[in-house]
């Protein structure tokens, strides 16, 4: 397993990201967490578990979003470290050979903990373009010292799972093998990477991780909060269905697959209003087709003449 030793030699290693060892001090880190749990954490589905029937809920709390802070006394102990953190996200956009000034669209907390359905998080890739993730408390195995303290739920950053060279999900990763680089934790040090990394938590053996998460750079429909929409597809028939995206109802085009839906089961689609799915059966007939709409729904598959 490679070693917080290793740190400096890290940077810019396959998969691209950058460990900072001192993001923030401990002691802030600290306050932060005291400060988030007298708030409160929300709690809510993650699209991440999308093909998960027991859809665990995020333990999340909301610091900032576009323009408008969520959490103010979290936001208060954050801001004066902005600078410093922005600073990290364009340091591993320059060495990228990108040179575009670093904006930080949304920030939360994360929290993870042993013996509760949200103690780790699948293989995944953000949507935003470069992420940054604070480790508010230190892992055991790390040799974290100061504020409390968990095992196991290491960060890990894999090469991406492919099957017939399709991205598949995954929560294989668990710990330092072939492709998969578990990152050390300890107090207030940070990574940042990019959206093409696949990344994720492995499942804690004890007590609970605290992440302070910092997206950068979110693209407009990201943004655009308002049209952004889980969707939600169930085959109540007897057979297979193919669900393709087919674009927008302005400019619906070539349908590309992202999943088959067998019956009984539940697909869930993070999308936006107006985007368009087709379901298609095994003859590649299409038997439905869908435009979303702006708000959360649940739509079913149902066989006849579109």
């Amino acid at each position: 397993m490679l070693r917080w030793a290793l740190a400096a030699a890290l940077a810019l290693a396959a998969p691209p990201h950058l460990l900072e060892g001192d993001a923030l001090p401990p002691e802030v880190c600290a306050r932060i967490i005291d400060a988030a749990e007298r708030q409160g954490f929300s709690y809510a589905p993650d699209t991440i578990d999308r093909d998960d029937s027991l859809r665990p809920p995020s333990v999340q709390l909301e610091v900032f979003e576009q323009d408008e802070v969520r959490a103010p006394e979290v936001m208060a102990l954050v801001a004066p470290y902005l600078p410093r953190l922005r600073g990290l996200v364009d340091r591993a956009k320059r060495a990228k050979g990108v040179d575009t000034p670093t904006r930080f669209d949304w920030i939360f907390l994360r929290k993870y903990a042993a013996g509760r359905a949200r103690d780790r998080l699948r293989a995944h890739k953000d949507g935003n373009l470069h992420s940054l993730n604070v480790f508010l408390n230190g892992r055991a195995e790390d040799g974290g010292s100061g504020g409390a303290q968990f095992a196991g739920g290491g960060l890990f950053l894999a090469d991406g799972p492919e099957v017939d060279g399709v991205e598949v999900w995954t929560d294989e990763f668990l710990d330092a093998a072939a492709g998969v680089l578990v990152v050390p934790q300890r107090t207030g040090a940070a990574v940042v990477h990019d959206n093409t990394v696949w990344h994720g938590i492995a499942p804690l053996a004890s007590g609970s991780k605290y992440s302070l998460l910092l997206f950068a750079d979110m693209t407009d429909e990201q943004i655009d909060g308002d049209r952004a929409t889980t969707a939600a597809f169930a085959n109540d028939g007897a057979a297979p269905l193919a669900l393709s995206w087919c674009g927008t109802a302005a400019e619906e085009g070539d349908c590309v697959a992202v999943a088959t839906v067998a019956p009984g089961a539940t697909e869930f689609q993070e999308t936006y209003a107006d985007h368009v799915f087709v379901a298609t059966d095994a003859a590649g007939r299409a038997v439905a087709r869908w435009v979303v709409d702006g708000g959360d729904f649940r739509e079913r598959f149902v066989y006849g003449e579109l």
